[in-house]
C-alpha cells in the first residue's frame, strides 16, 4: 500500500470510530507520520426506546407540554422505558517522542473536557401517574418501580502515555491515561419498590416504597467554571491497538472508569416505608427543574427522610468497546463492525455495522447501523475534509433518523472534529 493510501486509510479509521461511539479519544497515532497533534472534539447525542424526540426537547426547553405531546408518547411507551443523553466538548494534544530513556515508540497525551451525561429508565405506570396522574388506576395498583435517575456534570483533566512498536511488519500500541475530575452538579434517584393502589373515587391511596435520591447542594450553578467544586475524582482510559500490514485494524478500549465523590453539603432523601393517603388524588409526580426530571417537592420528597450534609459516591458510566476495521478495497472502501457496552447505566450491548467510501482523496463518507444502547436501532452518518493540508475536518450524527424525522424520531445527535497533524 502506499504511503498515500495509508494516510487516507488512517485517517477513516478514526472517524469510523467516531461514528459508533459516544466519545473516542483515540486517533489514527498508529499510522500518523507527525509528531504533534491537536484535535478539538464535540458530541452531543440523545436516545431513547420509547420517548420521541419532540416529547424530551419540550421536556428540556422546561416549557408546557400539551396533552397531544404527552398522548404521543405513551403510545409508544414500553414496560421499561429507557433514555440517555451525551453532551461533550474537549481539546487532545498528543506529542510523538523521538525517544524516551533511548526508546523509541513513545508518546504523551493531554487532555481537557466538560462532560455531562444524563440516564433514565422508567416503568409505564410511572409515566402514566407521572404526567397524567392516578385517576386511571382507580382500584388498580400502579407499579412505579424500577426507576432509575442519574445525571452527572463535570469537567476533566488528564494525561496520559502510548507506546507503539513493530512486530513482523504489523503495528501495535498500548495506551493510558489518568484524568482529575472537577464535580459540578449531580443527581441520583432509584426506587427499587413503588407500588401506588388507588382506592374507588379516589378515597385513600396506599404507597408502599423503597427508595433514594441523593442531589448536590444546589442545581442553579450555570457557569462554565464554578466558583467552588462540589465534588471531585479521578478516572482512567485504557486501549489497545493493531494495525496489520493490510491495513486492518483492531481497537479495544475501556473509557472513563472511575468515580466522583461529592461533599457533605450534598441533600440526600432515603425511604423505605408504607403511606396512607385519606382523600387525595395524585395530579403530577414529576415537575420541571433545571431541565432534568425531579420528583415534585409536594409529593415523593417529603414522605423520606431527608439528610443533609452527607456526601456521596458516583460511579461513572465507564463504556467497554471493542472495533474491527477491515481494509475491503484500499483506498476506496473499508468495512467496521463495532460493538460496546456502558456500565452502570441504563445502556444495553450495542452492536453496529458501517462503511467508508473515498470520494476523492481529500473527502470520504461513512454510513452505519446499529442496534441496542438506549434504544433500537441507530443510524449514523460521518461527512469528512481535508483542508488546507494540515487540517482534517468531520461533521456526522449518531441519530441520522433525528435529522430526517426530527418530530417523529426517538434520537438526536451532532459529533464534530477539528484536527490537525503537524
Amino acid at each position: 500500500m502506499s504511503h498515500s493510501t495509508a494516510f487516507y486509510t488512517s485517517i477513516f479509521l478514526f472517524f469510523t470510530n467516531s461514528v459508533f461511539s459516544q466519545i473516542n479519544l483515540f486517533t489514527d497515532s498508529l499510522s500518523a507520520q507527525k509528531h504533534f497533534n491537536v484535535e478539538m472534539f464535540g458530541n452531543f447525542t440523545a436516545k431513547s426506546n420509547a420517548f420521541p424526540n419532540s416529547f424530551y426537547t419540550d421536556f428540556y426547553k422546561g416549557g408546557y407540554l400539551t396533552n397531544e405531546v404527552k398522548q404521543n408518547a405513551a403510545k409508544n411507551l414500553k414496560n421499561l422505558n429507557r433514555f440517555g443523553v451525551d453532551a461533550d466538548l474537549g481539546v487532545v494534544f498528543r506529542h510523538q517522542l523521538d525517544t524516551v530513556f533511548k526508546q523509541t515508540g513513545w508518546s504523551y497525551i493531554a487532555r481537557i473536557a466538560e462532560r455531562r451525561h444524563l440516564n433514565l429508565e422508567m416503568t409505564k405506570d410511572f409515566f402514566n401517574v407521572g404526567f397524567f396522574g392516578n385517576a386511571m388506576y382507580e382500584n388498580q395498583t400502579a407499579k412505579l418501580a424500577d426507576f432509575k435517575l442519574d445525571f452527572i456534570s463535570y469537567q476533566q483533566a488528564g494525561i496520559g502515555l502510548e507506546k507503539t512498536w513493530l512486530l513482523k511488519e504489523n503495528r501495535y500500541q498500548i495506551g493510558f491515561m489518568a484524568s482529575y475530575l472537577n464535580g459540578r452538579n449531580a443527581q441520583r434517584a432509584s426506587l427499587s419498590k413503588a407500588d401506588l393502589f388507588t382506592a374507588t373515587d379516589g378515597e385513600y391511596l396506599d404507597l408502599d416504597i423503597a427508595g433514594k435520591y441523593n442531589r448536590t447542594d444546589t442545581l442553579k450553578n450555570k457557569q462554565l467554571i464554578p466558583d467552588h467544586a462540589k465534588g471531585a475524582g479521578f478516572s482512567v482510559d485504557m486501549y489497545y491497538q493493531l494495525l496489520t500490514k493490510e491495513q486492518h485494524k483492531l481497537q479495544i478500549s475501556v473509557n472513563d472508569f472511575g468515580y466522583l465523590y461529592w461533599k457533605n453539603s450534598a441533600i440526600a432523601y432515603n425511604y423505605d416505608t408504607l403511606f396512607r393517603f385519606e382523600g387525595i388524588n395524585i395530579p403530577n409526580l414529576i415537575t420541571i427543574n433545571d431541565s432534568l426530571i425531579k420528583l415534585s417537592s409536594d409529593s415523593l420528597l417529603n414522605l423520606g427522610k431527608r439528610n443533609t450534609n452527607k456526601s456521596f459516591k458516583t460511579v461513572l458510566p465507564a463504556w467497554l468497546q471493542v472495533n474491527y476495521c477491515h481494509n475491503l478495497i484500499p483506498g476506496k472502501f473499508v468495512l467496521n463492525f463495532s460493538g460496546r457496552y456502558r456500565f452502570n447505566d441504563v445502556y444495553l450491548p450495542f452492536i453496529a455495522v458501517g462503511g467508508t467510501y473515498f470520494y476523492k482523496q481529500n473527502t470520504n463518507a461513512t454510513i452505519s447501523i446499529g442496534y441496542g444502547g438506549y434504544g433500537y436501532f441507530n443510524y449514523g452518518i460521518m461527512l469528512q475534509q481535508r483542508i488546507w493540508k494540515c487540517f482534517t475536518i468531520g461533521l456526522g450524527s449518531n441519530q441520522l433518523e433525528g435529522l430526517i424525522m426530527p418530530k417523529k424520531a426517538s434520537g438526536q445527535s451532532l459529533v464534530f472534529s477539528i484536527k490537525s497533524w503537524f
